[in-house]
C-alpha cells in the first residue's frame, strides 16, 4: 500500500458538527476566512456526511475533495486535511 503524505491537520468533529468542522479545518491550513472558501455542498452532500458521522451503524471513511484539498472523515468523527 502506498505511504500518504502526513495530514496537514487532524480535528474531531465535537459540538460544532462535521460541516462547520470540515470548513474551518480547511481555512485554517489554507489562511483564508471561511467566508473566502467555497460552499461545501458544492464537492459534497453535507446532509450525507453529517448522518455518516452521527449515525451509529456506519463504519468506514468519505474522501473528497474541497477548496484544493483532500478532506477524509472516517465514521468516529476524526477530520485529517491533505494537499
Amino acid at each position: 500500500m502506498p505511504e500518504h503524505p502526513p495530514p496537514l491537520t487532524e480535528t474531531q468533529v465535537e459540538n460544532r458538527g462535521v460541516v462547520e468542522t470540515v470548513v474551518q479545518a480547511v481555512a485554517a491550513v489554507d489562511g483564508r476566512p471561511v467566508t473566502k472558501l467555497p460552499p461545501l455542498g458544492a464537492a459534497v452532500d453535507t446532509d450525507g456526511l453529517a448522518a455518516f458521522v452521527t449515525s451509529s451503524t456506519t463504519d468506514g471513511r468519505i474522501t473528497f475533495e474541497y477548496a484544493g484539498y483532500r478532506v477524509c472523515v472516517d465514521f468516529d468523527g476524526t477530520v485529517t486535511i491533505h494537499e
